[in-house]
């Protein structure tokens, strides 16, 4: 099956989040861990929210859950899954937005050559911003299991298994959108700490972004709860670069860790576990709940003295 040359009406009506489970339970169910893959990819996008405006929150946690739709061996035509996923989507009537992403999800045009595929960016136009930053970040934090994983780990799984050029490149462009991310998410943390509204919150993440593209220094990765540090080749920070302030580091480090815990609550909801699962599960949360209160605690001394 083709790309339509003509792309869905301009109001054509974007799937809920739910309604996004319930296509992807029914294309991808029998496809080995796709299915759990998705589904948490869906709830990290669901944690990215407060980024954006309610109606590209809604479009992420739907491109999140679809994104892998197209290993699908119903819909599976090309055999290259970022295609096959927007071909249906555009096929099927859903926004052209939507058909997009899923389409581009991850970097795909980067690959898409060694699969035969040479007019990606021609058939579906690629969106390039936060967005779609975003939801390669949502991607690269979920297992192909379905694990919640560091992003770091999936990146180096990428490498492993794909050494060639094209997949070396797109994994270090993929180091950058995650980084972008991150940064956007300290901004999100910084404004959210004195109490302003969601709208302020998104504006300063973008300020934020704005001044990051004009400058070198790197960006720390939070979402995960992990420390990735990117310096663009840097291997120290300038000579001019100001003294960090240890209160406004403390206060980072808490909001890191109380962001992965609170990831982790939605992650792991008591009705999906059973047997040992329930114990690993109480295990991790409680884990991340202590460093969660350490870190709390650091902030509060520093902020005190």
């Amino acid at each position: 099956m083709t790309a339509p040359d003509t792309p869905p009406p301009a109001d054509a009506v974007m799937p809920t989040p739910e309604q996004a489970q319930t296509l992807a339970r029914e294309l991808l169910v029998g496809e080995g861990t796709r299915l759990q893959h998705v589904r948490t990819a869906g709830l990290v996008a669901a944690r990215l929210s407060v980024l954006f405006d309610p109606e590209d929150a809604q479009l992420l946690i739907t491109a999140a859950t679809l994104h892998d739709i197209g290993y699908s061996a119903r819909i599976a035509h090309t055999g290259f899954h970022p295609l096959d996923g927007g071909a249906f989507l555009r096929a099927q009537g859903y926004p052209e937005r939507l058909a997009c992403l899923v389409a581009h999800h991850s970097l795909a045009m980067m690959t898409a050559p060694a699969h035969g595929i040479r007019d990606l960016s021609e058939r579906f136009p690629r969106e390039d911003g936060l967005l779609a930053d975003a939801l390669a970040y949502a991607d690269m934090h979920s297992a192909p299991d379905g694990r919640l994983i560091p992003a770091e780990r999936r990146l180096a799984d990428i490498a492993r298994r794909h050494p060639d050029r094209a997949d070396a490149d797109r994994v270090q462009h993929l180091r950058a959108a995650i980084a972008r991310v991150g940064a956007a998410l300290l901004a999100a943390g910084r404004v959210c700490s004195s109490g302003e509204p969601p709208a302020p919150i998104r504006a300063a993440a973008t300020r934020h972004l704005d001044r990051a593209a004009t400058s070198r220094p790197g960006a720390e990765d939070v979402g995960s709860g992990y420390r990735s540090i990117v310096r663009s080749g840097q291997r120290r920070p300038p000579a001019s670069a100001p003294v960090p302030d240890p209160i406004r580091s403390a206060f980072r480090a808490w909001w890191a860790a109380e962001s992965q815990y609170s990831l982790a609550l939605d992650l792991y909801p008591a009705e999906d576990c059973t047997g040992p699962e329930v114990r690993e599960a109480a295990l991790r949360l409680a884990r991340l709940r202590s460093r969660a209160d350490s870190r709390r605690d650091t902030y509060f001394r520093a902020a005190l003295s």
